[in-house]
């Protein structure tokens, strides 16, 4: 604990920690007087002073406690059979249980340590375990034999010349250290609102570990045998993961050529300038970083967090229980959210956040290790600061090598994990995601919910995952019209065209693309490729959040209901097609609707030949058709398509704002009075995002 006597302090003698065993009178006494400190032991009626400190002035913070474990190797005896059972104890600060021998000056802190928590302040105690200030050099020592004095305390010489406080002296060494450490459990005044009450900050650890095999699953490998396969591990706790991010970066002081940046992207294919610009594949994020060769790394910045989850792998065959020191290394969270163990595995602790992936080291069969799951709990104040940890989750997939994977969504179709570098399917290939494994209602939406690729992204591998639409190859089926629900995480958008999503239909293939459309890269348009010609998918009726827009745009961070109604149907008659996730983005929620007969019923008013030769001011020649005109558009004066649904009408219905019901809890009853009716009213409904 760490006290300060009153400057008028006279010297009776004031209990500033007593610890009691309640079955008897013993007890263990740390007391002031006016000279300093006493530890007093009482056993058995027989009391005895232990050890005295000397020279304590008033009105300075001074320190005073023991180190357990020392302190009963030194004393032994009845100190032994004292503290070897610590069930029955109680401690109390600034006087006893009667409210005598009351300390009447200042408290600041006082605290208990765990075994591993006492390791960070145990070169503040001498080898009997008090603090060594204001130590009596008289009781610890015999002026006939020769001390090694040991090295110098390179903490507190790096303390005292480094501080900024300028009123710092080298008695407020140890009474600093302690205050600012943080005990297991550790009482104190803190200040909210201009107001001081008593707190407990508590810092702790909790651990278990699971073997990997708990987390594998059948899979066929390249042989077409079965065995057990793990990929990857998804964690989630409940526990938000910091918004903030620290950034690690290194500069090439000669920079780099042309040619040098040209040999850098040639291989295994040769990048055009639209991966350079892609900052989500390169890197860089502005012209200074590519100049500078600049290799900038992203973390989680965890600085301020309560709670830090770390993992470990350990061999099965030790008992999964490494001591922390033997983790000589730690690694941070990167930003993309994928922890790949390098070959130093064994000694590194990496630290975890939540809606994490997870691989197992590589080189190491998976089912000689165990992961360990490490919570470290640093609170300051808990009872203003409440924690509780209510869920913690581990999920894992494995996949198949040669053929497809089907993963299970929580309410939804299943989804088929891919890669496609080229003409083939790499079903093996690292393709991290993740996906949401909450419970919550539909509307309510975190920066998780959903699906979204992770990991590195390269704009010339197609991976993501794949939604099958009519997999029973149906005779009659075609696609009028799809939503989702999408969010983009990332600081800003890419200022090159980065590809978010793909559908394939029987003989037509439509690609979706992003590409920042503002200067800040806070805003990104969304366009449609015909992949079968290249061009612009032309017709296309975007909504955004269920209003029809002619061009549209998401924002960083915010979710948006993306609608898109389609020019002509999409035909996937007797054909398996799908839809594909392939970008940076989440998807959440998202639906096709197929068309029926009824649906498909079109109202069409053919152009008479004499209105394409005379208009209503006069005759018309070829040069007024073929500016703006295809054959069709010469042949159809209108059309009405009834498909039944359009992206607005989806959107009211998933908003549950298409229907109006006036309803209250009493009957209506009309009587002998004079009513007025209103008709012909305008009603008007209005969805805003809270503030």
């Amino acid at each position: 604990g760490i006290f300060k006597k009153k400057a008028d302090y006279t010297g009776d003698s004031q209990i500033l920690i007593r610890i009691e065993d309640s079955r008897n009178q013993n007890y263990f006494s740390i007391e002031s007087y006016q000279m300093g400190v006493r530890y007093l032991f009482k056993y058995n009626n027989n009391e005895q002073v232990l050890y005295e400190a000397t020279s304590i002035d008033n009105d300075k913070r001074f320190a005073v406690g023991i180190e357990i474990q020392k302190f009963k190797n030194h004393f032994g005896g009845n100190i032994l059979a004292f503290f070897n059972n610590t069930a029955p104890l109680k401690m109390y600060i600034g006087g006893t249980k009667e409210f005598t021998k009351t300390f009447t000056g200042n408290i600041y802190k006082v605290g208990i340590c765990s075994e591993k928590n006492v390791k960070d302040v145990e070169n503040l105690f001498n080898d009997i375990g008090i603090p060594k200030d204001y130590e009596n050099i008289f009781s610890l020592y015999s002026w006939d034999i020769d001390y090694n004095g040991g090295e110098s305390d390179q903490e507190f010489w790096d303390y005292y010349l480094n501080t900024e406080d300028g009123t710092f002296n080298a008695a407020d060494f140890m009474p600093t250290k302690l205050n600012d450490h943080k005990p297991s459990v550790g009482i104190g005044p803190k200040s909210y609102f201009d107001n001081f009450y008593l707190d407990v900050d508590v810092k702790g650890s909790w651990k278990d570990y699971i073997p990997l095999t708990y987390f594998a699953q059948f899979i066929t490998d390249e042989y077409g045998d079965s065995r057990l396969g793990l990929d990857f591990i998804q964690f989630n706790v409940n526990y938000p993961a910091p918004t903030k991010f620290k950034v690690s970066e290194i500069i090439d002081p000669n920079g780099w050529s042309y040619s040098e940046l040209q040999s850098q992207y040639s291989f295994p294919l040769q990048r055009s300038y639209d991966s350079l610009d892609n900052y989500l594949y390169t890197g860089y994020q502005n012209y200074q970083d590519l100049a500078e060769r600049s290799i900038k790394s992203y973390y989680y910045d965890t600085s301020d967090a309560i709670l830090k989850t770390y993992i470990t792998f350990e061999y099965l065959e030790t008992g999964a229980n490494a001591a922390d020191g033997f983790f000589v290394n730690q690694e941070s969270v990167p930003k993309n959210g994928v922890i790949k163990p390098g070959s130093d595995w064994i000694n590194t602790k990496y630290e975890v956040v939540d809606n994490v992936l997870i691989y197992p080291p590589s080189g190491i069969a998976f089912d000689k290790l165990a992961i360990r799951v490490h919570f470290e709990f640093d609170v300051d104040g808990i009872y203003n600061k409440p924690i509780k940890v209510k869920s913690l989750q581990l999920a894992s997939q494995a996949y198949n090598y040669d053929t497809a994977n089907n993963i299970g969504t929580r309410f939804g179709a299943d989804v088929y994990p891919y890669v496609n570098t080229g003409y083939y399917y790499n079903y093996k290939y690292r393709n991290p995601i993740t996906i949401y494994k909450g419970s919550s209602p539909y509307l309510y939406l975190t920066k998780y919910s959903g699906l979204e690729i992770r990991g590195d992204y390269d704009p010339l591998i197609n991976r993501g995952v794949a939604i099958q639409v009519n997999p029973n190859k149906a005779a009659n089926y075609e696609v009028m019209a799809m939503q989702s629900l999408v969010r983009f995480n990332y600081d800003f958008f890419p200022y090159g065209a980065t590809q978010i999503m793909q559908v394939n239909a029987k003989a037509k293939t439509i690609k979706f693309y992003m590409i920042a459309d503002h200067p800040s890269g806070k805003r990104a348009k969304i366009y449609a490729i015909d992949a079968n010609t290249g061009t612009l998918y032309d017709g296309i009726s975007y909504y955004i959040n269920g209003s029809v827009v002619k061009n549209p745009v998401i924002n960083v961070g915010e979710w948006t209901m993306l609608g898109i109604g389609f020019p002509t149907v999409l035909n996937f008659k007797s054909y398996t097609g799908t839809i594909m996730i392939n970008g940076p983005i989440i998807f959440d929620n998202l639906s096709y609707y197929q068309t029926t007969s009824l649906q498909e019923i079109q109202q069409v008013d053919k152009r008479r030949w004499a209105r394409v030769k005379f208009g209503l001011d006069g005759p018309l020649d070829w040069e007024y058709w073929t500016d703006f005109y295809v054959w069709k558009g010469v042949l159809v004066a209108s059309s009405s398509s009834y498909y039944g649904v359009n992206p607005a009408d989806l959107y009211k219905a998933y908003t549950g704002t298409n229907k109006i019901i006036i309803d209250d809890t009493r009957p209506l009853r009309f009587k002998d009075y004079k009513y007025t009716a209103f008709q012909d009213l305008v009603w008007q409904a209005q969805i805003s995002d809270p503030v």
